[in-house]
């Protein structure tokens, strides 16, 4: 798999138990990409997180 820094190895867990789900793994999150649904979930308004973006403290 690449990622925007370039390829990334990881290992599949040391073990599997039976009857369970094989664990899935997907892209890491692009920086910022949940900033906006995390502050919304904490109550901050969309003037409040323009604010935080603005003043470069939030991406």
């Amino acid at each position: 798999m690449d990622s925007p820094v370039g390829p990334l190895r990881a290992l599949l867990p040391p073990i599997t138990l039976p009857g369970g789900a094989e664990a899935r793994m997907g892209a890491v999150p692009a920086l910022g990409e949940h900033t906006e649904a995390l502050l919304r979930a904490v109550g901050m308004t969309d003037e409040e997180i323009a604010a935080l973006r603005r003043d470069g403290v939030a991406s």
